[in-house]
């Protein structure tokens, strides 16, 4: 069995706009439902993690009788906890995602699930090799400079048993509120972290150039419009 977290409980206040990223348009439709139309095929049950004050907006894009609504939490893993509680199968492979990752490749999906499948002991991750030199610092002081073979660039779905994640999230305490994601509680928690292969064009819609790119990619505008909407925005 999967069930599917989908986590649309950010403000968005980076993105810009009067509503928040997952609501605002892309291609015409709102990206949570670009995001929902590529996981749906995947899942057995959905389960949508959102803010009580968006709660109204998110269900009249999603007019579906069959989704589960959660309560966003005050961070992200309390998001996902309050997913996993609307479940009882514990032993579900529970496959996380970000709203504003509308580009998810179904591919990505399949070899996330394939994983965790094969390794119920373990969590799964999506990351990209670094492309970039990755600097540590702090304070605007350089530390380090980590070989960059060695670095790569979490996304998500990521994937593991349902009642794992609910176990490492109650061990982690007040700790799963600085935790940036789900995986950094399972690799505290001393539990394997594979990384599955993910994609360049997984993005996640941060900012307002995001929105543009994510259309260009898509074919609903034109490339050559970049340079001068990004400029714009």
């Amino acid at each position: 069995m999967v069930v599917v977290c989908i986590a649309a409980g950010g403000t968005g206040s980076r993105a810009g706009g009067e509503i928040p990223k997952q609501f605002q348009l892309l291609c015409g439709e709102p990206v949570l439902a670009h995001t929902f139309r590529a996981l749906a095929p995947f899942a057995d049950r959905i389960i949508i993690g959102v803010s009580p004050q968006w709660r109204e907006h998110a269900v009249n894009i999603i007019n579906n009788k069959g989704i589960i609504w959660a309560e966003a939490g005050t961070h992200r893993n309390a998001t996902l906890y309050n997913c996993s509680q609307a479940v009882k199968e514990k032993n579900a492979l529970f496959l996380t995602h970000d709203a504003a990752r509308p580009l998810i490749d179904p591919k990505i999906i399949t070899e996330n699930l394939r994983i965790a499948r094969d390794n119920p002991a373990c969590a799964v991750g999506t990351a990209v090799p670094a492309t970039d030199t990755i600097l540590h610092a702090k304070s605007e002081r350089l530390l380090a400079i980590p070989p960059r073979p060695q670095m790569y660039q979490a996304q998500t779905p990521q994937t593991f048993l349902l009642g794992l994640f609910e176990k490492v999230y109650h061990e982690a305490g007040e700790k799963a509120a600085q935790a940036t994601d789900a995986l950094a509680l399972f690799h505290r928690a001393g539990i394997p972290v594979l990384l599955s292969p993910g994609n360049p064009r997984n993005i996640k819609i941060t900012y307002p150039h995001d929105l543009l790119f994510a259309e260009s990619m898509m074919g609903c505008r034109p490339a050559s419009s970049l340079a001068g909407d990004k400029n714009q925005s």
